[in-house]
């Protein structure tokens, strides 16, 4: 069944199931969508990532990634200018079915993306998902900034698809990236995804702590 909320696009930010990220609103419009989310009984909007080339609409409605996560209010500080403090949390993958209103702030219809799981792959999902995590172990230890937090989050969460989305959440920088992991409804081939993208990181740290160009074919 299709539900109807506002979205928040960004151009930087790719949110994903059962991760948190902070914001900071301050555009009129995205205040005016602060306080209708609010008013509600539930307390949720999508956030979305826009394509390239917004610039020059983005005061309109720019063009935006069709799959988003829609994200429950875990907590909103209301600023005496009117701008916001919030921690979000993602819900789940959503694709946008139509916009329906863009003022004064940008509104959708959406369904929720369920994953593809196939029940007679299980065992290379489980072995892509060990992978996975050992991956992020390394990382964690080389690169990551909050060892203990990546560390415990992988460990707590035993589920494929909630590794996947917490380790990319955690390791993967680029938006574009985060987009195409965020968009992959079959979770065996988000796992390998996201595991390229850790393995690049991890070749890439490796590359700079001995001085060779990652990049050369020598």
């Amino acid at each position: 069944m299709s539900f109807q909320i506002p979205f928040f696009p960004l151009p930087d930010a790719v949110l994903f199931p059962r991760t948190v990220l902070s914001l900071h609103i301050f555009e009129p419009r995205y205040r005016a969508m602060m306080d209708y989310v609010m008013a509600q009984d539930q307390k949720v909007f999508a956030l979305a990532h826009l394509r390239d080339g917004y610039e020059e609409l983005y005061f309109g409605a720019p063009p935006v990634f069709k799959v988003m996560t829609p994200a429950r209010l875990l907590f909103a500080d209301k600023l005496k200018d009117g701008r916001w403090n919030i921690l979000i949390e993602g819900i789940a993958r959503a694709q946008l079915l139509e916009e329906v209103q863009t003022e004064p702030f940008r509104m959708g219809r959406f369904d929720i993306i369920p994953d593809e799981i196939d029940p007679a792959r299980r065992p290379e999902t489980e072995a892509l998902m060990f992978k996975l995590s050992e991956f992020a172990e390394r990382a964690a230890e080389v690169v990551a900034t909050e060892k203990r937090t990546l560390r415990n989050l992988v460990n707590t969460h035993q589920h494929p698809s909630i590794v996947c989305d917490v380790v990319a959440s955690q390791l993967v920088a680029d938006a574009y990236a985060r987009q195409c992991i965020l968009e992959e409804r079959d979770v065996i081939r988000r796992l390998r995804l996201t595991s390229i993208q850790v393995q690049h990181l991890l070749n890439e740290h490796e590359a700079k702590e001995s001085g060779t160009d990652v990049t050369s074919k020598d």
